[in-house]
């Protein structure tokens, strides 16, 4: 299964990758197709060849329809394996051989890379598709690395949508499959533009990341030359001067503490019980394992050698032993008899016994959680006066959270940590006098108050985010991820004025945010000019634009990444791209974040 799934991606990489426009059908598709010729007919488009990818099952239907288009003089191109039902059908066959599995673990932080063995056993039969149907655009001079095209038509012209997806411009020179007028079309704006053609043979220039449509038609000529209009900068709107809102309270969840380079998370996690006793791994036997009881059911027992003590580094337990079921156990002290909930965040299943009896089980495979307190179970457990115990079982997390972990806490019933709880190795109290900190939580641009100064005891450490109620305050353009506002994920108004000593006859007038992170949206003398959620930021405000004095509102709007890179790592360092330390190292990618400019205005 796992080869067959990396060879039909890798066709689906190398057909872009190497030029080709393709279609994927299911069977209800093929079915739906009609055979006409040599060819297969849906949807108003032609289909000239058919690529198997290694299978060893189709419906009978699916098997019924490719035979007859193999008889009707259709191209089949079978790779490797192929089900007991296409036994006889004509088609030409290419051998695949076992290799390193290359999807079972992607770096989503990098583009998808086909490695060269499985490009080998692809380039036979690619080549005979090539010699059949080559790809539709050729490229002529530049490079065809990350550069795509992908094409649509009707009688009266065709559409080619053409991407860049690289950080660099590129100038390069195609040839489409047929002569004609070739047009730059911009589909937000709707305007068009000519683009100098020799026959079928087009130069054309890409912005970093850029894609646009170009059209082929046989009509007249009537589009301006791309480059006409060359924008000329009227105006540069200073960095300073604005006014700055953002539109909901800003939380900022760290603290600086002084005599410390590191700051302190003001979270729940960081009160979580890191160190447990731990058992395991245990055999997971496709899950089966959450149910089998293994020893350490039958009671928690120090000299058993298969306990062993554990200190954890970060707020979230992950067994040193890789995947499997553990189980992990601590003594819990309390001063007073009283209900609690045991917080428990999980990436898949649990039990949880308390003194001896089971209060919990969850067995589930959710297609995604965090071991963060917002995804924790909270059964609730009556802690004695005293000493207490807790037993949990872990089971092999399944989901996109990486190897096995969990995090615990004692909360009361609304949630808050129980600071007066103590978690032991051994039931033995060690004397404990909390010291004092100062704190120093800063206030972010935009908000009301100044820097909030905390000179209290460890044990009373915030652990929940402060809140800054939003206020208008004086703001120069800069990134968010420089100040208070770098864990902010939301919305925030800047506004300004400028003035225009004229208005330009006959030209348009375009406003340049420049850097923006990572949405945006324009209103000038309070009418609505456009929003724009990726570059160049540029939006036409001709209608709104007077002589004079103009005022200018922008709000923009980051994601969510800001307030996700808190705290120690989701996920293990290696896995799914990470390579951080913690969340918050991921801080410093965020750029560019807010409304960073530099702002001017175009005329074109």
């Amino acid at each position: 299964m796992d080869q067959t799934q990396d060879y039909y991606s890798a066709l689906q990489l190398e057909l872009a990758h190497q030029g080709w426009d393709y279609y994927i059908l299911d069977s209800h598709y093929l079915r739906k197709a009609a055979v006409s010729g040599p060819r297969l007919e849906l949807a108003g488009e032609q289909l000239r060849a058919l690529i198997l990818p290694p299978m060893t099952h189709i419906a009978d239907a699916s098997a019924a329809q490719i035979r007859r288009f193999a008889d009707a003089g259709g191209l089949i191109l079978e790779l490797g394996p192929q089900p007991p039902a296409l036994d006889g059908v004509p088609m030409r066959r290419f051998p695949i051989r076992a290799h390193t599995l290359f999807m079972d673990n992607l770096d989503y932080a990098v583009q998808i890379q086909v490695p060269e063995p499985v490009r080998a056993d692809l380039a036979p039969l690619l080549e005979v598709l090539c010699a059949y149907q080559p790809p539709e655009v050729e490229i002529l001079s530049g490079s065809r690395d990350h550069l795509f095209f992908s094409r649509r038509f009707t009688a009266n012209g065709e559409w080619y949508w053409a991407v860049n997806d690289t950080p660099q411009a590129r100038r390069v020179t195609v040839r489409f499959p047929s002569e004609g007028v070739f047009e730059k079309w911009d589909a937000e704006t709707g305007e068009r533009f000519a683009l100098p053609a020799k026959g079928p043979v087009v130069t054309l220039e890409f912005g970093l990341w850029d894609a646009y449509f170009v059209m082929r038609h046989a009509g007249p000529a009537t589009a301006p030359p791309a480059g006409a209009g060359a924008r000329q900068v009227l105006l540069r709107l200073p960095d300073s001067g604005w006014q700055f809102t953002p539109e909901a309270p800003v939380w900022v969840p760290y603290a600086k503490l002084e005599g410390s380079a590191e700051p302190i998370w003001l979270a729940p996690e960081r009160l979580a019980n890191r160190n447990w006793w731990l058992a395991g791994p245990y055999p997971d036997n496709d899950g089966q394992g959450f149910f089998d009881p293994y020893p350490p059911e039958r009671g928690f027992n120090p000299k058993d050698p298969a306990w062993r003590w554990h200190e954890s580094p970060t707020a979230a337990v992950r067994p040193p032993s890789g995947d499997g079921v553990y189980y992990a156990s601590v003594n819990v002290w309390s001063p007073a008899a009283r209900r609690a909930q045991a917080a428990v965040a999980v990436g898949d299943s649990v039990k949880l016994w308390w003194n001896s009896e089971l209060k919990f089980v969850f067995h589930f495979h959710p297609p995604f959680t965090l071991l963060r307190d917002a995804w924790a179970h909270r059964p609730p457990v009556e802690l004695r006066q005293g000493w207490s115990s807790v037993l949990l079982k872990i089971g092999v997390e399944l989901n996109a959270s990486g190897a096995t972990g969990f995090l615990f806490r004692m909360a009361d019933e609304e949630g808050n940590t129980l600071r007066d709880v103590v978690y032991t190795r051994d039931r033995v109290l060690a004397a404990h006098a909390p010291k004092r900190v100062y704190l120093t939580v800063d206030a972010p641009p935009g908000t009301e108050g100044k820097p909030l100064r905390l000179d209290i005891t460890e044990d009373a450490i915030p652990e929940r985010p402060i809140a800054f109620a939003p206020r208008t305050t004086p703001f120069t353009l800069a990134s968010w991820t420089d100040s208070a506002l770098a864990n902010y994920s939301g919305s925030a108004l800047y506004e300004t004025g400028f003035d225009l000593a004229k208005l330009p006859a006959g030209e348009r007038l375009v406003l340049d945010l420049g850097k923006v992170g990572l949405a945006a949206e324009v209103w000038v003398n309070d009418q609505k000019a456009g929003e724009r959620a990726w570059q160049p930021f540029e939006i036409d405000f001709t209608p709104h634009a007077r002589r004079g004095a103009n005022r200018l509102r922008i709000r923009v709007a980051n994601s969510n990444a800001g307030w996700m890179a808190q705290g120690d790592p989701i996920y293990e360092r290696g896995a799914w791209g990470v390579n951080f330390a913690s969340e918050r190292d991921r801080l410093r990618t965020l750029r560019p974040n807010g409304l960073e400019g530099l702002v001017c205005i175009l005329a074109r």
